[in-house]
């Protein structure tokens, strides 16, 4: 009889490729049964707090008497309690202004200028944006701005409207001649091509 199997290859078999392949299946089941048990809740001491003592009540005093009124002189007028008036803003803020400074416009002027700042940044997002803005402000005697608000606004955009206004309230100024002071102050804004 002649023996009609052939003869084994040798450097082909798929031995250590399937051992390899086990260890690694066993690696990454291992490694998830790890991770799925490792979150298991740990057992955390309960701390309990003393029942609360039942303080016994005390009696309140009873509130003091009012303060005797004074006798009032028949002959007199009584005298009433003036109150101040203050508009919640600087000093010298209310009624009507007429005071005046060169100092003052000059100031205003420089203000307006920084609004500059406040027009460029909304320019990034709208080339065309161009237009008037009139800034309305109260100068107290002080220096002081009471007040600053936009009367006109022809450019349309409010994030250049706030910029400004935020500016000028954060602003001080040199002290107006005679009281206080009200100045609108025209800033024009155009695009540079």
């Amino acid at each position: 009889m002649v023996d009609t199997t052939p003869p084994p290859v040798k450097g082909s078999g798929t031995g250590p490729f399937v051992a390899a392949a086990a260890v690694m299946i066993a690696l990454i089941l291992g490694l998830l049964y790890w991770k799925l048990n490792s979150g298991a809740a740990e057992v955390q001491p309960v701390v309990q707090a003393p029942a609360p003592v039942a303080l016994p009540k005390v009696a309140e005093a009873p509130p003091p008497p009012p303060p005797p009124e004074e006798p009032v002189d028949a002959g007199s007028e009584p005298e009433v309690p003036k109150k101040a008036v203050h508009s919640g803003g600087p000093v010298g803020c209310a009624g009507p202004c007429s005071g005046d400074s060169g100092e003052v416009q000059a100031a205003l002027a420089g203000r307006a200028r920084q609004a500059q700042g406040c027009y460029e940044r909304a320019l990034r997002q709208n080339a065309m944006l161009e237009g008037q803005i009139r800034v309305s402000v109260r100068i107290a005697p002080s220096g002081a701005v009471c007040s600053a608000s936009i009367v006109a606004d022809q450019l349309g955009d409010p994030s250049v409207g706030g910029c400004i206004l935020q500016r000028f309230r954060a602003s001080s100024f040199p002290a107006p001649r005679g009281g206080c002071m009200d100045a609108q102050v025209p800033i024009n804004f155009k695009a540079k091509r």
